[in-house]
């Protein structure tokens, strides 16, 4: 009798243990689905080694490209922080901590470039070591061992670490920017990181101007044709907002189109019947994006 209590608690012990055990699986694969990397077709990101590299790498299926920037040419930076030097953005804003978010943003404001994430190494690196082979895995293994810093989470490290290996040596592309040549950069990176599924899904899109401030609905444009947008009108809201808004109709929810821009803009979301709207999407600019192009923290 006794043997038979302790062998039903072990049995019962170990349909706990599964359970959890089965548990704990179903939710490492609901993270996992749950990435917005694992919809994104286009994934962007800035690497920078102390005051020696700073570059964007892209990817989408097995394709990338390589940008480097020149780290001591001085650059507008975000927040109304005026002229620095690109290399030394992250160690102006890590003063209040937020060296990978003012990093980001720089390059998001002033060179138009969808960045999803920053990763940052503290030591001096040779340009040469980024210039052959796919060294995008590279970066994402350093970052989950914690050897580089990062904003992005452990699962979309995961995510992109294989999605990176997939990524084809022979189908990367590098490029030199100079700074001097600013007519080349402003003609050639409207192609450089234009997302294949948005412009394929094609979805117009109109930007309107909820604030008083002058040309943040043309800076937002600029921003989303770079990335392959399909804009085609931008006017004025009739009220003032304190958060971007993204409008649409409700059977387009679930599209690509939504999705980006949901993804890389973090707005408020309403949904109209679409008749008062003269394009399939509205973005409305915001306060917020005045103050992320003047006002510090």
């Amino acid at each position: 009798m006794v043997r038979r209590i302790k062998r039903n608690k072990k049995i019962f012990l170990l349909l706990i243990l599964l359970v959890v055990f089965g548990g704990l699986i179903f939710w490492a694969i609901e993270l996992f689905q749950n990435s917005v990397f694992q919809r994104l077709s286009r994934k962007t990101f800035v690497f920078q080694a102390n005051r020696s590299v700073l570059l964007v790498f892209s990817f989408q299926r097995d394709e990338g490209r390589v940008v480097f920037f020149e780290p001591k040419q001085k650059v507008l930076v975000a927040r109304g922080f005026g002229e620095y030097e690109l290399g030394k953005i992250y160690e102006l804003g890590e003063l209040e901590k937020k060296g990978k978010e003012l990093l980001r943003e720089t390059l998001r404001e002033s060179f138009l470039i969808p960045v999803m994430g920053v990763f940052y190494e503290s030591e001096n690196l040779d340009s040469q070591n980024f210039k052959k082979g796919n060294f995008f895995p590279l970066i994402f293994r350093k970052a989950l061992g914690r050897k580089i810093k990062t904003d992005l989470g452990l699962v979309d490290l995961l995510v992109l670490y294989f999605q990176a290996k997939k990524v084809d040596k022979n189908k990367i592309e590098v490029i030199d920017y100079s700074f001097s040549d600013t007519l080349r950069y402003q003609d050639e990176r409207a192609e450089w990181f234009k997302d294949r599924i948005l412009r394929q899904e094609a979805f117009s899109i109109e930007v309107l101007n909820s604030t008083d401030h002058f040309g943040l609905a043309q800076h937002l444009a600029d921003f989303l044709t770079n990335a392959g947008g399909i804009v085609v009108r931008l006017g004025d809201y009739p009220q003032k907002l304190a958060k971007c808004q993204i409008i649409f109709s409700p059977e387009i929810e679930e599209s690509y189109t939504v999705f980006w821009l949901r993804s890389f803009l973090g707005c408020e979301e309403r949904k109209t019947s679409g008749s008062d709207q003269r394009a399939k999407v509205s973005v409305v600019v915001s306060e917020e994006e005045w103050e992320k192009l003047n006002e510090k923290w």
